[in-house]
């Protein structure tokens, strides 16, 4: 991540000296933040997260909000957990597993876990669990997206379960992380909704309260299989004003804040019994562009999508809007990623190459387009747009600004292909669990995939040979032809990655982590 003070307008930004800038990779969970006062340690501890908005429901297997995750993380387990840095598979519900053949990998569970309802976990779960995520049937969209390659599960026994995949995948383990296990005669026995609203799992905690716009609250399950967790309770509250998130936390209403903006990291710093942790985050923003049947012309034309992404000042934006926090991306891709190609660099801004290409593409007279966000798909969206908007002017692209509520902004991205109600241009972020760009793509490139109106049999053949390729140098080469085509085909104005801020009060030792969770069983009392 662009540390403050980076870029032309470095003279303008100010630099807290006392600013933690930890990535995530560096830093295990319990360590690191400052640790001041404490609450005594006797009573029960209970931990206030404030989050931007309620999530949507409860239901690990349906597209994930990022207010949904603090719950399900928290309340469900999976087969297998990433690193803080996602780098590094561990155990989870799975203690061991192997590849038996090219489509076949076997896992080894836990032989002493039950939901919290007292329903015993084993390898029909995990059969159960495969069978709802693949469902054709379901009447809500599931996380297909992060299992493309997924085929079956197989009872071993009680402990053993086999997942075998369409192709194969050597990085099946890691995605296992988002594999969440639900109990089958619960999740049989009641409607989608009713499972969406009254989760049941094998996590370290259990819903315990919702109130809609006030509070979720969740409580230590007693009868958890792994290490009692320090935090007793885990209240979240949604405050959609980061102002207000901001305040909370320094008046001592709330322990941690996610996505505070990077103008108030000085206020916070400068507030007692505050600390502030910014990592770069695992989430890539980008501009996408809807280039399926039906959508704007102009955009079908390569050179006009070269052109919107010379056009636009990514790094100005990031220096002024975002006061230097945030990566640049040539693509899509993350530094961390299986075939990173750091030698690929990003458009450079080019106003007069960009009229340059406008006008061979027959817009040389200008162009009028819109674009559609909602001011929570990432920080400072309106800010970031409006400051787009303005450079693709100076280049003849009139574009048109619409603004939706997430829920409804949600609803006409994801699966909205049919609909086809997606502006030509569109704000939007993807982040991928595990250290590869494959459910990235999946999700937002690969035709037919959740969020993406593009479609380029070039594209899906290179992804389908990376996700199945099992030589490491093969699939790492693989990929970087996947980066090199999407630079030239530009199928989105690339923009950065996000950069993740939290307010944390020094009562709370908490460690963010690049996946942007909050566990509350790695959360401790501050000493």
């Amino acid at each position: 991540m662009k540390r403050p003070g980076a870029g032309r307008l470095s003279a303008l930004l100010v630099v807290p000296a006392v600013l933690s800038l930890a990535l995530a990779a560096c830093s295990p969970p319990g360590a690191g933040t400052a640790a001041q006062g404490g609450d005594g340690g006797d009573g029960p501890f209970e931990v206030t997260l404030l989050a931007n908005a309620d999530p949507p429901d409860f239901d690990p297997h349906t597209p994930g909000a990022d207010e949904k995750a603090n719950v399900v993380m928290n309340v469900f387990d999976t087969l297998t957990v990433l690193s803080p840095d996602l780098q590094e598979t561990l155990p989870s519900l799975a203690t061991e597993w192997a590849a038996i053949d090219d489509t076949t990998w076997e896992f080894t569970l836990r032989d002493d876990v039950d939901f919290s309802n007292g329903e015993h976990f084993d390898a029909e779960a995990v059969k159960f669990s495969v069978e709802r995520i693949m469902d054709p049937d379901a009447e809500v969209a599931r996380i297909g997206y992060s299992f493309p390659t997924l085929e079956s599960a197989e009872v071993i026994d009680e402990t053993t379960v086999r997942i075998h995949t369409n192709v194969p995948d050597p990085i099946f383990p890691e995605r296992a992380y988002a594999l969440d296990i639900v109990p089958p005669e619960y999740t049989s026995s009641v409607s989608e909704s009713e499972f969406a609203m009254n989760p049941i799992g094998t996590g370290a905690y259990t819903l315990a309260d919702f109130v809609p716009g006030q509070q979720i609250v969740l409580e230590a399950n007693p009868n958890y299989w792994g290490e009692k967790p320090e935090v007793d309770r885990l209240i979240i509250k949604p405050v959609p004003e980061a102002s207000t998130r901001t305040a909370e936390l320094e008046t001592g209403g709330a322990d941690i804040i996610k996505n505070a903006p990077v103008g108030q990291i000085p206020e916070l710093e400068a507030a007692d019994g505050v600390h502030v942790e910014a990592l770069a985050g695992r989430r890539i923003a980008y501009i996408g562009m809807n280039l399926l049947p039906g959508g704007e012309e102009a955009l079908q034309d390569k050179r006009v999508r070269q052109a919107l992404n010379y056009a636009v000042d990514v790094q100005l934006i990031l220096d002024t809007v975002m006061e230097g926090y945030g990566d640049r991306t040539a693509t899509v891709f993350r530094p961390d990623f299986t075939g990173f190609d750091p030698d690929l660099k990003p458009y450079p801004h080019d106003p007069e190459k960009a009229k340059e290409l406008l006008a061979e593409a027959g817009y040389g007279d200008g162009l009028s387009l819109s674009i559609q966000f909602s001011e929570e798909i990432f920080a400072s969206a309106g800010e970031v747009i409006n400051a787009l908007a303005a450079q693709l002017a100076e280049v003849g692209v009139d574009a048109t600004i619409e603004v939706l509520d997430h829920p409804s902004y949600r609803s006409v991205v994801i699966d909205g292909q049919e609909a086809n109600e997606v502006a030509p241009l569109f704000a939007w972020q993807w982040g991928a669990l595990e250290p590869s760009a494959d459910s990235l793509i999946n999700g937002t490139l690969e035709t037919g995939g959740v969020s993406a109106y593009y479609s380029n049999p070039e594209l899906d053949d290179l992804t389908q040979q990376a996700r199945q390729e099992m030589d490491i140098t093969k699939r790492e080469d693989l990929y970087k032809q996947i980066q090199a085509l999407l630079k030239e085909e530009a199928p989105f104005i690339f923009l950065y990655q996000i950069p993740d801020v939290y307010g944390i009060s020094d009562r709370v030792q908490f460690s963010p982590r690049l996946d942007q969770y909050v566990i509350a069983k790695d959360l401790k009392r501050a000493e």
